[in-house]
């Protein structure tokens, strides 16, 4: 494939018709000229490959393309679509580093735009226009594509509801499970319902010595006592499906709070089974435009001993004002306060220099938004990928919530032993590849970034 036959203005005047880029003006439009590579394609060339890893995007400008998978059972790829002028290809994979999940190969002599890793980020972080002009380009595509089979209607929710274990080691296929279901409802109308009868979600897991093996590693521990949140590698999906329950858009969803409940003397082993109930406990209105969503789960083991509890206080965002009102009228939630919830972010750090405390640096790997997912399950795209962290609004990614609670059972077991409770605020995100600081004495604890401000903070029991 050869390009650049043609001029850059000549490309911006011809994008002009383009519907990804009808809404930038002229200027913005030979922005995205010269940023990217012109591609002339013959029939036959092939454009992408499935299987393969490329953080390339596709623009196409003239021409045609067809779309091709494999097919276990035919050596010849199966076509199942077109690709047309106007038309982007590869920008899932562009935006996962993952491999292209199809075969594209031109049908007739075509010309291409193409974008680089390089070349996007430079455009999101100079030209704001392209950034909103492909994120709705993206959220059309996946609007039109990504379906859900089997999914529960609302109106008609039993009390209880059995959901499969996914496998997190088939890491592929469960990525395709979890950003249709989470795009899903990246893409919803954004309310509040409250007039639901929500279920309880019961899902069934073993955790395996390898599973156990893989959360040793990332945390660097071999003390088995350390109360890690393996329920999270099937309790994401159930979470998403609890969340969901309540009408709300994904991306207006904020962590807050996790507390955590362990019976040390029913510690969570390898090679036995358990089993993960998670329901709606609480919403609380908190402001005209945001509410607190309460989440519980518990685990239990083969004999039916409670082994862990837990309580998930989440922040929705963006509300329209009669939403929350009606939550103030309605007589089955708003039982929990809400004044612990206000002055978060402004809370400056007890344990400062001098004041007797304990300490720990961690370096928070660049990659550990991703390496936490591929072991817990939570991938979201603003924990694993810089593209999609500055879609978003955020300088790069940054870790999950657990995680930083991960990190927080682990040390504080390597201190003080078997925990038996533990409560965690998140004040501040804490962003990939930077130092922070975990300060503890007895019963509590910080962590603060290189600058002293406080990230998150809570208390514990051993």
């Amino acid at each position: 494939m050869a390009g650049e036959a043609i001029s850059k203005p000549e490309i911006a005047d011809q994008l002009a018709s383009v519907p990804l880029f009808k809404s930038l003006s002229d200027a913005d439009r030979l922005a995205v000229a010269n940023a990217a590579a012109v591609v002339d394609c013959a029939p036959g060339d092939v454009i992408t490959r499935e299987g393969s890893i490329a953080a390339e995007f596709f623009v196409m400008l003239s021409g045609e393309a067809t779309v091709a998978v494999a097919a276990d059972d035919v050596d010849v790829p199966t076509e199942v679509g077109v690709v047309r002028p106007g038309e982007t290809l590869g920008e899932l994979g562009a935006l996962l580093d993952t491999p292209r999940t199809a075969t594209v190969i031109a049908a007739r002599p075509s010309t291409l735009l193409r974008f680089d890793r390089a070349s996007l980020e430079s455009l999101f972080a100079s030209t704001p226009s392209f950034s909103m002009a492909l994120s709705r380009e993206l959220a059309q595509r996946l609007k039109q594509a990504l379906t859900i089979k089997n999914e529960l209607q609302l109106d008609h929710l039993p009390d209880k509801v059995l959901l499969d274990a996914p496998d997190v080691t088939r890491l592929r296929e469960y990525m395709v499970t979890y950003y249709t279901t989470a795009l899903k409802h990246v893409l919803k109308q954004h309310r509040l319902l409250i007039d639901r009868r929500f279920p309880v979600y019961e899902t069934a897991f073993t955790l395996s010595p390898d599973e156990q093996a893989r959360w040793f590693k990332l945390f660097d521990t071999d003390d088995a006592r350390t109360p890690f949140t393996y329920h999270t590698t099937v309790g994401t999906m159930a979470l998403m499906r609890v969340v969901a329950d309540v009408g709300v858009n994904f991306k207006n969803l904020m962590h807050l709070k996790s507390e955590m409940g362990i019976a040390p003397e029913h510690p969570m082993r390898a090679g036995r089974q358990y089993r993960l109930a998670s329901q709606i406990e609480d919403i609380i209105a908190l402001r005209d435009d945001r509410v607190a969503l309460v989440c519980a789960s518990r685990v239990y083991d083969e004999s039916g001993h409670r082994v862990r509890n837990y309580r998930d206080y989440f922040v929705i965002l963006n509300l329209e004002p009669e939403y929350v009102e009606a939550l103030r009228q309605a007589k089955n939630f708003g039982r929990l306060e809400a004044g612990e919830f206000h002055g978060i972010a402004a809370r400056e750090p007890e344990l400062t220099t001098g004041g007797g405390f304990e300490f720990v640096l961690i370096d928070v790997p660049e990659g550990m938004g991703f390496s936490y997912g591929k072991v817990s399950g939570d991938l979201n795209l603003v924990h694993t990928t810089n593209l999609a962290a500055k879609i978003f609004g955020h300088p790069r990614p940054f870790i999950q919530g657990l995680c930083t609670a991960n990190y927080a059972l682990r040390h504080l077991t390597s201190a003080y032993g078997a925990l038996s409770a533990m409560q965690i605020t998140f004040a501040k995100r804490v962003f990939v590849g930077q130092q922070i600081e975990l300060r503890y004495v007895p019963g509590k604890f910080e962590f603060c970034d290189a600058k002293g401000e406080l990230l998150a903070f809570g208390n514990f029991e051993s």
